[in-house]
């Protein structure tokens, strides 16, 4: 299968390559915009147009590739040419995005067989054959008489010949191993390119740029900044969350921000998941509900015995009565409203049972970090991060930390890359059921001596393949199609689990592909779950 090699010489994406399968493929088209297949960056590679130009495939037999300009401002060079129509491409072709701006080189894999040039006609015609007459025999000299020995000169002059045709033969040898060992190296880095980078290389590469992720949340009165609780009921010696159902409203929490006699559940979250370096200056790549948990619906921690239903009927003498419910049944249940106003209720912490209703009022909520850090591999430090901003499609979120130093990186996958059932993957992280590294440190505060236990943190490799590519909601004609779990990439990766979120999941190329995010069981089975990384770009890039 032909791939089209980009090496790129200069500008922000230098020393990398990208491969794209012809079949995949009608144009590569080159730029900022992050629908670009190669996405430059908007700040570094400022001379790149949006849209600046493309490499189109013409599925001929054999195929024809051509470069266009689209309309770019500062033009598209093609071996130090400006291209002005339609050029056509050669493997080892340079292009230039502007005068002076990023520079790449065009190469096919393998390389097509070149045709045997036509042959060369020489213009001098082939001297005739000169019949020479013979001589009458010079006189004394018989003409049959012929001196077989060989003279002194004739002697020298034929081990001279030998030696000459020793050192060609030996030249012609060395010539053989050196094109023997082309052959070889040319061999393997066929193979490499076949199979790509092994996971040992992966983590050697890649591993200092793999992050842990802490973050803790909470849920508060956005008005007030108090924290908000989930009220419990007390029956039958067993603490449940209550609900109110007040007439025939939709069922809601018993949410309160007063929490007197503590009776009421914190809604705070902490946990620690992946993430990956993408910019030196300390962008940061992981999860939406690693780095924003409360903007990701789930259920809390509602445990088999369900909850408390307070009916309240507001007619009469505003009759309220009580039953069991199991709060997963309600699907509006999950996650949190943020756009609206929700009713708060204060406990009446005069009447015994902690059942009674007091005041009720509308407030807006709000999710807020208490922590939210860094960690990076082999290493006790823990850096501040604050969240830059996260995927309103996907499971995906861009947070930062003040770089002391320049980082190190992880090459991303283009916007228009997608991967095919069966390819290779390997996934890096730090899945929580993984052996962990600690160190014990001796503190000593206010003359006490104490023993504190640190985590050195140290990625996990796994490997697997991709075992589906999911999609979006596809209409053809009067039929529409859809994944029910949307654009993701189901893995065969099942050696991971909590931790691993948000951590790089890498093609054979070494390139990150998606965002290792979660799993699903049935029984005893399990699949896994990535993002893809275009979410990831769509971010960095606008």
């Amino acid at each position: 299968m032909t791939r089209i090699i980009i090496t790129h010489i200069s500008g922000s994406k230098a020393h990398q390559i990208e491969q794209f399968e012809v079949d995949r493929f009608d144009q590569i088209v080159l730029g900022r915009d992050p629908a670009a297949t190669v996405v430059f960056d908007p700040q570094r590679d400022d001379l790149v147009s949006r849209q600046h130009a493309a490499i189109q495939i013409r599925k001929d037999e054999p195929p024809r590739y051509t470069l266009v300009d689209l309309g770019s401002s500062n033009g598209t060079f093609h071996n130090g040419r400006a291209v002005k129509d339609e050029t056509l491409l050669a493997p080892g072709d340079s292009i230039e995005l502007g005068e002076g701006g990023p520079r790449l080189t065009f190469d096919l894999e393998p390389r097509p067989v070149v045709a045997p040039a036509p042959t060369r006609v020489n213009a001098k015609a082939v001297a005739e054959t000169r019949v020479s007459r013979p001589s009458a025999p010079t006189p004394g000299v018989s003409a049959q008489a012929t001196d077989d020995r060989v003279g002194k000169e004739t002697v020298i002059r034929m081990l001279d010949q030998q030696k000459r045709s020793a050192g060609r033969k030996l030249l012609i040898g060395a010539g053989a191993v050196v094109v023997l060992g082309a052959i070889v190296v040319g061999a393997f880095s066929h193979f490499g390119i076949l199979f790509g980078k092994s996971p040992e290389a992966i983590v050697a590469d890649f591993g200092g740029a793999t992050v842990v992720v802490e973050a803790r949340w909470h849920i508060v009165d956005k008005t007030t900044g108090r924290p908000v609780y989930q009220r419990i009921c007390i029956v039958e010696n067993l603490r449940l969350p209550c609900f109110i159902q007040i007439d025939n409203s939709p069922i809601q929490r018993w949410l309160t921000t007063d929490d007197d006699d503590h009776r009421g559940i914190p809604i705070e979250v902490g946990g620690r998941g992946s993430g990956f370096v993408v910019k030196d200056q300390g962008f940061i790549l992981t999860n939406k509900h690693v780095a924003q948990g409360w903007k990701v619906p789930g259920w809390m921690d509602f445990d088999s015995n369900g909850g408390i239903l307070i009916r309240v009927s507001t007619a009469g003498q505003g009759e309220v009565s009580l039953a069991r419910i199991n709060p997963k049944a309600f699907r509006h249940l999950k996650g949190w409203d943020f756009d609206h106003p929700v009713r708060l209720i204060r406990p009446n912490f005069a009447v015994p049972g902690g059942m009674a209703l007091g005041t009720m009022s509308m407030a807006v909520l709000e999710g807020r970090n208490e922590n939210l850090a860094v960690r990076f591999p082999d290493t006790r430090d823990s850096i501040e991060a604050r969240v830059v901003k996260s995927s309103a499609e996907a499971d995906v979120a861009e947070i930062k930390i003040d770089a002391t130093r320049k980082l190190p990186t992880i090459n991303l996958a283009s916007v228009g890359s997608r991967p095919r059932v069966g390819e290779r993957v390997t996934v890096l992280g730090y899945p929580g059921i993984s052996e962990e590294k600690h160190a014990i440190v001796q503190s000593s505060e206010g003359g006490n001596i104490a023993n504190l236990v640190e985590l050195i943190p140290q990625p996990t490799v796994t490997e697997g393949i991709i075992a589906k590519v999911g999609d979006t909601v596809k209409a053809e004609k009067n039929v529409q199609t859809y994944d029910d779990l949307g654009d993701v990439y189901q893995l065969t990766v099942t050696a991971t689990g909590h931790g691993n979120s948000g951590g790089p999941v890498f093609d054979r190329d070494g390139k990150v592909i998606g965002l290792f995010t979660y799993s699903r069981s049935m029984g005893d089975e399990r699949v896994t779950f990535a993002v893809p990384i275009k979410y990831g770009l769509d971010l960095l890039l606008n």
